[in-house]
């Protein structure tokens, strides 16, 4: 079995404990601070979306080939700091997420089991999203097609293999769906804090997007295509979740978890009262 396949599976066996092991649920638990309404996705950012990511399409091959020239490849800064950056993009959330979820039960922290909760599942379904698209629409990674950005839609109708599941990037939707579910659940439960936690999961998941250009595994348009995906699905789960930004709010009683950072899984998680 090669390193990568254990690694996946790796993933997938903590998710599915983290989801399964810890005790109840954060249904019907209130927690009543002052809030911000939550704004989820609007047609406007959808649009803004749509437009960055045409403009980045032309930009693909001049932006890999700066990127890939010997100044960026041979700073030791720049490999080092996208090592650390790369896996809030696959693994990291999972397991700082199941984490702070179980202190948060145990130590009975409603607001933060709330909020982990629900940036948890906006970030799952925007995962899960990038991966069908991933193997619906088949686009070369660079690597493999360095002087043609535009292989859309070649070979097989689903593949398998890694090197044809460029569009859009899972890591970009990862970390910024993690981004910016958090940030609104910062703003619902921790108004005076959500401008930092902004800055920061914004800055982290901007570095996560460079990662995956630095490592010629990704075209711009492809981490541009997942940034906003991972942000309009995430915000969208979190208003679904916080009707009106209300704080009074938990997971439904039955959710369907798809795993991100390889196939799609599916787990369940009962909410017990």
């Amino acid at each position: 079995m090669s390193a990568g396949v254990r690694g996946g599976l790796v993933t997938r066996a903590v998710w599915l404990v983290a989801l399964w092991a810890l005790p109840g649920g954060v249904g019907g638990q209130t927690a009543t601070v002052p809030n911000e309404p939550s704004r989820g996705m609007s047609w406007t950012a959808v649009g803004v979306s749509a437009a960055v990511f045409a403009v980045s399409l032309p930009l693909d091959e001049s932006i890999r080939s700066w990127v890939q020239g010997d100044p960026r490849q041979g700073s030791t800064v720049l490999r080092r700091g996208t090592d650390l950056l790369t896996p809030w993009g696959s693994w990291a959330p999972i397991v700082v997420g199941a984490g702070l979820l179980g202190a948060a039960e145990a130590l009975d922290r409603p607001k933060l089991a709330d909020a982990v909760w629900h940036t948890g599942e906006g970030t799952v379904a925007a995962s899960a999203i990038a991966f069908v698209l991933k193997v619906a629409v088949h686009r070369t990674r660079p690597y493999d097609a360095p002087d043609d950005p535009g292989t859309f839609f070649e070979g097989p109708l689903f593949p398998t293999k890694s090197s044809r599941q460029s569009f859009p990037s899972g890591h970009s939707a990862v970390a910024f769906g993690l981004a910016a579910a958090a940030s609104e659940e910062a703003g619902i439960h921790w108004p005076g804090h959500a401008r930092r936690v902004s800055i920061a999961l914004y800055g982290m998941a901007t570095g996560v997007a460079f990662a995956r250009i630095y490592r010629d595994v990704h075209w711009t348009s492809d981490v541009v295509a997942g940034a906003a995906l991972g942000m309009l699905v995430s915000r969208a789960v979190v208003a679904r979740a916080h009707p009106g930004g209300s704080a009074e709010a938990g997971p439904p009683p039955l959710s369907v978890m798809l795993l991100p950072a390889g196939r799609a899984w599916v787990g369940y998680r009962l909410a017990l009262p």
